[in-house]
């Protein structure tokens, strides 16, 4: 009888030892998970929340980010001459409407650099939503060539 008792005893406490540690690491993984999308959040509200009096940083920080979408598109230019054919074809037409696109970005740098106090949030948000524009523009071009080309 002792016996089973502690045999009972020791089942209890592995079930709820096991379902304690799922338990916590679940509660890790979404904290985990609830950690990214606040620091996605507050990089959008740092985007967002530039005033007038910081606009030379926010310049600053949009050049750089252009920066990169640029090294992107090389990144697809160099994929895109990878390929053959019709697909090569529409990788370089795709290509031309990212280039064209970031020359558009370009231009609006220079609106921003001249906007008014009274123009700043309206130039600002047209130019973070052609910024988002363009880079999901990017990752759709970067996940066709992925499907058109061998990794």
């Amino acid at each position: 009888m002792k016996n089973q008792m502690y045999l009972v005893t020791l089942l209890l406490s592995a079930f709820f030892i096991t379902g304690y540690q799922k338990i916590n690491a679940q509660q890790s993984t979404d904290q985990k998970k609830t950690t990214a999308t606040e620091k996605v959040k507050e990089a959008e509200i740092a985007v967002r929340d530039y005033t007038y009096s910081q606009k030379e940083e926010f310049v600053a920080k949009t050049k750089n980010e252009l920066n990169e979408l640029k090294k992107e598109l090389v990144d697809l230019e160099i994929k895109a001459k990878q390929t053959s054919g019709k697909a090569k074809a529409e990788a370089a037409k795709k290509n031309q409407e990212v280039k064209i696109s970031i020359n558009k970005l370009n231009g609006q740098i220079e609106t921003i650099k001249t906007a008014t106090e009274s123009q700043w949030s309206e130039v600002k948000n047209k130019f973070n939503d052609s910024m988002n524009s363009v880079k999901a523009t990017i990752a759709k071009s970067r996940k066709w060539m992925s499907e058109k080309i061998a990794p």
